[in-house]
């Protein structure tokens, strides 16, 4: 509605103008065609300066009304962006089967990350879809990281009601090697998690969240590291 209002707002604008135009300049030209005398003339005169002022006055009326439809319907637009939810990751603990208390020796050199998925929004997220990956790559491929199209998958039943968490838990799928522990050491090479969350607000609309996050430094982790947030890969609408 935003985008063409402005389009409709300068099309009554020049209808309007034309009209006034045509309302005014008309008297003239049947005043040129026909021989009238001068109290005539006059008249006329005094007839096009009242249909201009009616018609500025009119001009002033409809922009007046274009102006208040333009307001209220950014008011509407502002109540829905104050009232909508707002869906991000809140936070990411890594974690290796090492550092668990007790540890996990079947876990010891995979890494884990525990996403936290906050609803910072003042009403409820609905129909959560939430897909996650987790890879270890150089850092210099980081570009390669691509999430999957979940527009048509099956809506959970998950929702987050306003200023809630949901959490979501994913592991590697095998056990790091020397090489690649070494160069997450060096940063060479970093942990990533990386996924998108759709979900619907209140007012019916689709939305999507992406996010980007990596774990260089030591390995196995200490406790209580945090993975940091990739400076791309991380949107919202």
């Amino acid at each position: 509605m935003r985008n063409w209002l402005p389009i409709v707002v300068i099309a009554i604008a020049v209808v309007t103008l034309g009209a006034m135009l045509a309302t005014v300049v008309g008297p003239a030209c049947f005043a040129t065609g026909l021989a009238v005398s001068e109290a005539t003339h006059a008249s006329l005169q005094v007839m096009r300066c009242q249909v201009a002022t009616q018609a500025f006055e009119n001009v002033l009326v409809l922009f007046t009304v274009v102006l208040a439809v333009i307001a209220l319907f950014e008011s509407q637009s502002n109540n829905r962006r104050q009232l909508r939810a707002y869906v991000f990751v809140d936070g990411a603990d890594i974690y290796d089967g090492a550092t668990f208390d007790p540890p996990r020796e079947e876990f010891v050199g995979i890494p884990g990350v525990s996403l936290r998925i906050k609803n910072s929004g003042s009403t409820p997220a609905h129909g959560i879809v939430h897909w996650c990956g987790i890879d270890v790559i150089g850092v210099d491929n980081e570009r390669q990281i691509t999430t999957p199209n979940i527009a048509g998958m099956p809506e959970a039943g998950g929702w987050i009601p306003a200023g809630g968490f949901m959490s979501k838990f994913v592991r590697h799928a095998r056990q790091l090697t020397f090489e690649e522990t070494q160069a997450i050491r060096e940063g060479r090479m970093a942990i990533y998690v990386y996924g998108i969350i759709r979900y619907r607000d209140i007012y019916g609309r689709t939305r999507y969240t992406k996010y980007r996050l990596n774990h260089t430094g030591s390995y196995p982790p200490l406790q209580n590291v945090l993975l940091n947030f990739c400076a791309d890969g991380n949107s919202a609408d």
